[in-house]
């Protein structure tokens, strides 16, 4: 009789650990996605902003210039005939491509870690014209 109750008692805590499996898995995705979602977010908030800071440029006067500060998190920015912001949680990467206002004046390609250099805290944008008569965007590093 002992022995029938300790089996039926370990199947009880068999299927108590199957369905507690089954809860956690279950609870866990959808964690996960929205980890995911507010990751590729954040990218196409960013990458709305610094292309939009470029477009106001484009039609500023001479000499303007704009500091974005970056954000305090693993990212990558790559800037050319598109703004291309990459954010990076662990092993996971989520980008997202703004377009730029296409003109005449020429945007000066460039590329900045966020978190790479603890001394690198802001980018600054410049509109230029430069002795050759063409306009340009430069994009330099701030540190403070």
């Amino acid at each position: 009789m002992a022995d029938l109750k300790a089996q039926f008692g370990v199947k009880w805590a068999l299927v108590i650990m199957i369905v507690t499996i089954i809860l956690v898995i279950a609870a866990v995705s959808p964690y996960q996605q929205a980890i995911e979602e507010a990751i590729a977010t954040s990218a196409y908030i960013h990458a709305i902003e610094v292309a939009g800071i470029i477009d106001r440029l484009q039609t500023s006067p001479n000499t303007t210039l704009y500091k974005y500060y970056l954000p305090d998190m693993d990212c990558k920015i790559k800037i050319g005939e598109d703004v291309n912001f990459t954010v990076i949680n662990g092993d996971e990467e989520k980008s997202y491509i703004a377009d730029i206002i296409k003109s005449d004046i020429i945007i000066e390609p460039a590329e900045y870690e966020c978190s790479g250099s603890e001394n690198l805290k802001a980018i600054v944008f410049t509109r230029e014209t430069y002795a050759d008569g063409k306009q340009r965007i430069i994009v330099t590093d701030y540190s403070e």
